[in-house]
């Protein structure tokens, strides 16, 4: 998703497919990979996708088209759409994915979004136009993050019977400290005997790997 270059969501595409494998008619697929496949299945020779290109009409509009295009030659059509992440699609990329419907009038559509986590600003003027239904109850986190989380901002409302969880800890790095070799300290004491199991630890990042 997103009017510029796209978050690199590939591993959360893989692992819901591998979750959802089996289910017969359904389909797992990043916005822009759509887009690109449906494309070139009708001859359209798209580059690859690089998300390190900077060329944001790459993702914004030659991908939307590719989608509109090969929904014109009758492919793909769904009965029904789910699209998480919602505020970062622009009315572009809602454009062609509704011409994916199979049925525009009787086909189903649910969009799932949070504007406060909007990478782009704003929210898109399509979603603004649908039936709404908030969501308040946080069910994502301890009561601990959800508290140190409502400082910082909306998080939504405590759930009753929720795991207190252990307290958010805070790590500042001192001057020319190697962040790579903090963050393996702390993976290494999280994951020390009667700890975290290690497949159960993420380390989320703003930058690449390398």
């Amino acid at each position: 998703p997103g009017a510029g270059t796209p978050v690199d969501s590939s591993a959360l595409e893989a692992h819901l497919r591998d979750s959802l494998d089996g289910v017969p008619g359904l389909t797992v697929q990043r916005f822009h990979r759509l887009c690109h496949e449906a494309g070139n299945a009708i001859g359209l020779g798209l580059p690859p996708m690089d998300p390190t290109q900077r060329e944001s009409t790459f993702w914004s509009e030659l991908l939307p088209d590719a989608l509109v295009q090969a929904c014109a030659q009758g492919q793909p059509r769904f009965d029904a759409i789910v699209v998480d992440e919602a505020q970062d699609f622009t009315d572009t990329y809602w454009l062609a994915l509704l011409e994916s419907l199979a049925d525009p009038k009787q086909g189903v559509l649910y969009a799932f979004q949070d504007n406060t986590q909007s990478l782009f600003g704003g929210s898109p003027a399509f979603t603004s136009d649908l039936p709404s239904f908030e969501l308040p109850a946080n069910l994502r986190n301890t009561q601990a993050i959800r508290d140190y989380a409502a400082r910082q901002g909306p998080a939504g409302e405590a759930v009753q019977g929720a795991p207190e969880g252990r307290p958010v800890e805070v790590v500042t790095l001192e001057e020319g400290e190697d962040l790579a070799v903090r963050v393996g300290r702390i993976v290494q004491r999280l994951t020390a005997p009667d700890g975290f199991a290690p497949e159960d630890v993420a380390v989320l990042t703003g930058r690449r790997p390398e």
